[in-house]
């Protein structure tokens, strides 16, 4: 792999309202520019949206996932509701105790990883969890929140 595209949001609050007019966005700038790597910065649902307290925070990683992410911050959901979320959905879902290692087919790099904190990485850790800005320091990729 040369050369990796990344398209990222975060906060969505719980606004599935959005989200149809997002993919389709997304979709335009893949067939414009290629395919690219979909992550979630977290903050995905609201306590205050009422999907997501009926699922437990669970309603807008489902939707991420059927709009094609690779990978979402969950952190902050509790282990059962990531443990249910994770027989349903096919992105990984990551959190201070998770990470996932790039395997986007045809192409899997075992050194390229996708985790909620930082973490020694051989060639790139993407960190999901908001930064202040967008910044490169030894190997780790920080994203500053959309």
């Amino acid at each position: 792999m040369e050369t990796l595209h990344l398209l990222y949001t975060s906060h969505l609050g719980g606004d599935l309202a959005r989200l149809p007019r997002l993919y389709t966005f997304l979709e335009q700038i893949e067939a414009a520019h290629g395919p690219a790597l979909r992550l979630d910065l977290g903050a995905g649902c609201a306590p205050d949206v009422w999907h997501c307290q009926a699922t437990e925070g669970r309603s807008v990683p489902v939707v991420l996932d059927g709009m094609g992410y690779h990978a979402a911050n969950v952190s902050g959901m509790s282990a059962d509701s990531r443990h249910k979320l994770a027989a349903v959905v096919n992105m990984a879902l990551v959190d201070e105790r998770h990470a996932w290692r790039y395997d986007v087919p045809p192409v899997r790099d075992e050194e390229v990883l996708v985790c909620a904190v930082p973490v020694p990485a051989l060639r790139l850790c993407i960190v999901l969890t908001p930064a202040e800005t967008a910044r490169l320091a030894e190997r780790t990729l920080f994203l500053p929140a959309v």
